[in-house]
């Protein structure tokens, strides 16, 4: 078969995007991570691991070849964006709440001046997402491929902290922006805990001040859940002594002991060019044995 593209889209980040390559200070949008957040979609929309292995190949028993290329090109530079990270966080629960963690590697001493890293994308970058195929797939396969396709370009987000809507990206096009459509979908629903959030629209995506004001909300509802579920990231985030928190793998995820990514993404995404907040919860397949043990989350 004769390699064919089957689809192509326009996007744009709507959300910063920390995406560091192999240097740490450049930014880079790479193929494999869109790779790879495509065959999480694949997998979380029901994709059985016989299908996954003929699609994007095995290298478990009979080694596959991937029958699947995404590549990224077209990366156009966006206006001058100054957006600034917010200090604080822990108890404002402001946008630092969500970009401490980032913020905290802004800055870097360099024989006694601050240089600036920069190892992340602003609002309004664009780039173009193109799915090849290269082999045969079946019919059903394919069909379950596009749908991923389409979620992966409306509900997506890349690089760092991608679950608490940074690295969010949107069709350029208003006409292929199908995020609302996506979440009332009986297939996506079937799989995932979704909503839009409160039909809350939010200013230009390019602007700063949007920015800070979707990743506060971020913050807030993040800790919101948290807080009513006594599951936090670490001991010290807790100010109750009488407290029953769990720590560990969770639904939120855990980054200390057993690593566990979160089931629960925040998304922001466009409709007819206008941006709101999206939650969406994957399902329990994402998680770990320790972390279904604590699964309660309900939108």
């Amino acid at each position: 078969m004769i390699p064919k593209t089957i689809k192509i889209c326009e996007l744009q980040l709507i959300t910063p995007c920390f995406c560091a390559g192999a240097d740490q200070t450049e930014p880079e949008l790479r193929a494999a991570s869109f790779r790879g957040e495509l065959r999480w979609w694949f997998r979380c929309l029901g994709g059985t691991r016989e299908q996954e292995s003929a699609v994007f190949g095995s290298v478990h028993g009979s080694l596959l070849a991937s029958s699947v290329a995404v590549i990224v090109s077209n990366v156009k530079s966006s206006p001058d964006f100054r957006w600034a990270f917010e200090q604080g966080g822990k108890k404002t629960c402001n946008s630092a709440y969500i970009t401490h963690f980032l913020s905290a590697n802004a800055k870097i001493e360099n024989e006694g001046a601050v240089v600036r890293t920069d190892a992340w994308l602003p609002s309004g970058q664009k780039f173009a997402l193109e799915l090849r195929q290269l082999r045969q797939i079946d019919e059903d396969a394919k069909n379950l491929l596009l749908l991923a396709w389409d979620c992966l370009c409306n509900l997506g987000a890349i690089g760092a902290r991608k679950t608490r809507a940074l690295g969010a990206y949107a069709p350029v096009n208003s006409n292929e922006q199908i995020a609302e459509a996506l979440i009332r979908d009986e297939r996506v629903k079937k799989y995932f805990l979704v909503k839009l959030l409160d039909k809350k629209e939010y200013g230009d995506f390019r602007k700063p001040e949007t920015t800070t004001e979707i990743l506060t909300k971020s913050a807030q509802l993040l800790k919101e859940y948290r807080k009513g579920l006594n599951i936090h990231p670490s001991p010290n985030m807790s100010n109750s002594a009488e407290a029953k928190e769990y720590y560990g793998p969770s639904v939120f995820g855990n980054a200390i002991g057993e690593r566990q990514s979160s089931a629960v993404r925040f998304r922001p995404v466009l409709i007819n060019d206008k941006m709101y907040l999206c939650i969406l919860k994957a399902p329990d397949i994402t998680l770990s044995r320790n972390a279904r043990k604590h699964n309660l989350y309900k939108l």
